[in-house]
């Protein structure tokens, strides 16, 4: 069995209940981090192409952070994400 596959197996059956507080801890703040910085990169002038492109794609059943708009599942994290990742970087 390679990494992967063992890694698979750790984390399919790995129970919520089994995680240390910390992490618990940990993802809920990194969680409420992501979606604050996508709502503020959702309304950055940079990410207008990014909505434009996610629009012509067609529309969908995912949900894109900040606006009324859906998207293609495919595409949903790119708008969210482009605006997200560049201010993370400024930070």
């Amino acid at each position: 069995m390679g990494i992967t596959q063992d890694l698979e197996k750790y984390f399919g059956e790995l129970k919520y209940r089994q995680l240390p507080t910390e992490v618990v801890d940990l993802v809920k703040y990194l969680f409420l981090d992501f979606i604050g910085v996508a709502i503020r990169g959702a309304r950055s002038e940079s990410s207008k192409s990014m909505y434009r492109f996610v629009r012509e794609m067609g529309k969908g059943n995912g949900m894109i952070i900040g606006t009324k708009d859906k998207a293609p599942t495919s595409m949903q994290p790119l708008p969210m994400a482009q605006p997200a990742m560049r201010l993370r970087w400024m930070m």
